[in-house]
């Protein structure tokens, strides 16, 4: 939510006694004095705080109104400050005067200096309260974070500020579109999903790296990580049976074409997230089978790149499984030959032929053989 009125004069005072310790003095003067009044008096004050942030009806026009007088003033008082932390504090103001709220997305490609040091202040908060030193985070600056709304749990957004971020969403996206170069934001619960998304493969990045693997399949069985990848592999298929649907009714002219809603556009898949899958591995998309069939095509390229021949020996000791592979893909055609069921596909089928795939061993050793019996006989 945008800070009120009160949290941006709280804002202004402990930023200039950050910049000015001298009004320290001051300060402590009219704390005392606060502290002097009667319990009945605190307590009246604090009703008639809470009847007027409360108990007034909504209203835009004066909400934009008092949002420009505090951000004169907030800016003024930012100004006398310096220092990095404040620098990005002023960032993180013009951020909620944007788009309402401080809830960065870690990704955010418009600034990412900002997003990580939004990041880095959560860490920060963690560690100021579990005593963990050196901690840059001071009680001043989590009090200044506390007052712009800052929030401190991502993973956690109350639901009022949901509500809120659902309400103004639509007309903070319109605005962006037109008067900034800045992309729009998704203020649903869609921004913290985007953030655990990537999250997690940064993490199955990490973990292919470090172990040598160059498939999601070699990742250890209904580990979270191989969880993970099945459930963004059933969202693409299950994006594109939902998009060939739509073609479908659109070339057929149906009226019951599903131009995608809101819930609907936010399960699908971005391009980017596909190309990121697709980098680690260009079969994440396939079931293990599916993909263990591609990789030994893929080795057999190699083998008839190096040795000129698809027939590859049932005893090739350098690469057992695809010696094995190739004599199961004989089996199969034999099967489908028969009329039995296989599991060669047409597809598969006409793939194997197109690189000149033997399907019999025997009959290929011996027409070769004959190959070189001629030859020496026109060339002895």
């Amino acid at each position: 939510m945008k800070p009120t009125a009160l949290q941006v004069t709280i804002i202004q005072t402990v930023l200039l006694l950050l910049c000015q310790p001298s009004l320290l003095t001051a300060l402590t003067t009219t704390t005392t004095t606060t502290k002097s009044l009667s319990p009945t008096t605190t307590h009246n004050a604090r009703l008639a705080n809470s009847s007027h942030h409360h108990h007034l009806p909504f209203n835009p026009n004066r909400m934009e109104e008092e949002s420009s007088s505090r951000t004169a003033r907030t800016e003024s008082t930012l100004a006398a400050s310096g220092g990095p932390w404040v620098e990005r504090a002023k960032e993180l103001l013009e951020f909620a005067k944007l788009h309402g709220h401080c809830i960065v997305p870690k990704r955010y490609a418009p600034n990412k200096s900002l997003a990580n040091w939004v990041n880095k202040q959560r860490q920060e908060y963690r560690r100021f309260h579990s005593g963990e030193k050196p901690c840059s985070l001071t009680q001043d600056r989590i009090d200044i974070l506390n007052e712009l709304g800052f929030c401190w749990d991502a993973s956690s957004i109350c639901s009022s500020q949901r509500k809120n971020q659902q309400q103004q969403g639509q007309q903070l996206q319109s605005a962006a579109r037109t008067a900034s170069t800045l992309p729009p934001i998704d203020f649903s619960e869609q921004v913290e999903k985007e953030e655990e998304w990537w999250d997690t493969f940064e993490l199955l990045q990490s973990y292919m790296t470090e172990h040598q693997i160059s498939y999601v399949h070699d990742v250890p069985h209904k580990s979270r990580l191989d969880d993970w990848v099945k459930s963004v592999r059933s969202k693409w298929q299950s994006d594109q049976q939902q998009g060939a649907e739509e073609r479908k009714a659109a070339r057929s002219g149906s009226s019951r074409v599903n131009h995608g809603t809101p819930s609907n556009t936010n399960k699908r898949l971005s391009s980017k997230q596909i190309k990121a899958m697709t980098s680690v591995d260009r079969y994440w998309h396939l079931t293990a089978r599916q993909a263990t069939w591609e990789k030994r095509f893929l080795e057999l390229l190699q083998y008839r790149q190096q040795h000129g021949d698809c027939c590859v020996p049932i005893s090739y000791q350098a690469n057992k499984k695809l010696a094995n592979w190739v004599s199961t893909q004989r089996k199969q055609y034999n099967l489908r030959r028969r009329g039995q069921k296989s599991g060669l596909t047409d597809e598969r089928l006409e793939r194997l032929r197109a690189i000149g795939f033997v399907w019999n061993r025997w009959e290929h050793e011996f027409s070769v053989k004959q190959q070189q019996q001629q030859q020496q006989r026109h060339y002895p």
